[in-house]
């Protein structure tokens, strides 16, 4: 048997009410309407609420817990509980401070220090590759770091391994991986 949503005032919105499964209602008018829900470049869920004429776009997540939790913590923050943004469920969602935030998207998998999945990334897997095998065949760093508008520093970080150390050169398997890195 599924349980029923359980419904709230969102704060500060007269007319309009969430549900303990993230979803927003319209009270204006005859007939409550459920509200579409949009999603920004990230992928949170955001809707659209109007109060004295004004138009203010808010994120699903926080009128969720604002309205069944409570207001924000100072130095806290929401966290999806599963990592998954689109589940704005009550039961999925916690204030939580931004440094165990952090941690928890590491462990998560939705973070990464390693690689193209590190955000400050320059360059791509199969760049890295080109630069080992340039290294191989004795291109001075400088001439590399020109290929690549990068830093001679950072070639000599790739060379001695401080930097994309999982990404393994073998020269006879070059030639195969930069081929399904271009597809």
């Amino acid at each position: 048997m599924k349980s029923r949503e359980v419904w709230k005032d969102v704060v500060g919105f007269p007319y309009y009410r969430v549900s303990d499964g993230g979803v927003i209602e319209s009270r204006k008018g005859a007939t409550p309407r459920l509200l579409k829900i949009g999603f920004d470049s990230t992928g949170y869920a955001l809707v659209v609420l109007c109060k004295d004429a004004k138009r203010f776009t808010k994120r699903v997540h926080r009128l969720v817990l604002e309205a069944f939790i409570g207001s924000c913590p100072d130095g806290y923050e929401t966290n999806h509980k599963d990592g998954i943004k689109k589940n704005n469920s009550v039961k999925n969602l916690e204030w939580i401070k931004h440094v165990d935030n952090i941690g928890h998207a590491f462990e998560k998998g939705l973070l990464s220090r390693v690689g193209e999945k590190n955000s400050q990334a320059k360059l791509k897997e199969t760049d890295v590759l080109s630069i080992k095998e340039y290294l191989h065949k004795g291109l001075t760093q400088m001439e590399i770091a020109k290929m690549f508008n990068i830093s001679r520093g950072s070639i000599a970080d790739i060379k001695k391994g401080r930097c994309w150390s999982h990404i393994v050169f073998e020269p006879a398997s070059i030639q195969k991986l930069l081929e399904i890195g271009r597809r």
